[in-house]
């Protein structure tokens, strides 16, 4: 009987050094699920790359160090199908214009955004990757898929992968908007 109520008085220290280890258990896990998403999340960091324009020149790292705002559209291949995002994408910058720094990123050749630039007729410049590789798997970007990401620096506020809804064109809005507004 005495070893038994000797026992139950370590109990709360058991059952907190369990709660210890399955609490670091989800934390592994959920750092494990995060980084098998096949895009980046809110929070994440974005690698810092180069960008070339219709000219090859290029367009150095520091414009994502910078401590503004950015709004990067990233066009999906074949580009013919992502014309409902380049839609929303001008309505976006055309909003957005004077609050937020603009890039339309094409994973291509400088000739593929020429042609694009040419035939989307978008109302914010248009760039390709200066190492189109590196860019793509550092960055988790598939080139199937259309990318609407906010951030600041190289962080991550916002990041809608695929075609553009009403509701997200209104939530790129509010979300850059609320950005700017504190940056100020």
């Amino acid at each position: 009987m005495q070893l038994i109520r000797k026992l139950l008085k370590y109990i709360p220290y058991i059952i907190i050094f369990l709660l210890i280890i399955l609490l670091f258990n989800l934390v592994l896990t959920n750092k494990k699920l995060k980084e098998s998403f096949p895009y980046l999340t809110k929070g994440e960091k974005i690698e810092y790359f180069d960008l070339l324009d219709k000219n090859a020149k290029e367009l150095g790292k520091e414009v994502l160090k910078k401590n503004y705002l950015n709004l990067i559209f990233i066009f999906k291949r074949p580009c013919s199908t992502c014309n409902g995002n380049v839609l929303y994408w001008n309505r976006i910058a055309k909003i957005l214009k004077n609050k937020v720094k603009i890039y339309g990123i094409i994973p291509g050749t400088p000739s593929l955004m020429f042609d694009l630039s040419k035939k989307a007729e978008t109302n914010f410049k248009i760039f390709v990757p200066e190492n189109l590789k590196m860019f793509i798997s550092e960055n988790k970007i598939k080139t199937d898929k259309a990318y609407t990401i906010l951030l600041k620096r190289n962080k991550i506020f916002l990041n809608i992968v695929g075609n553009l809804s009403g509701d997200d064109y209104l939530k790129i809005i509010r979300v850059a908007n609320l950005f700017a507004n504190k940056g100020r």
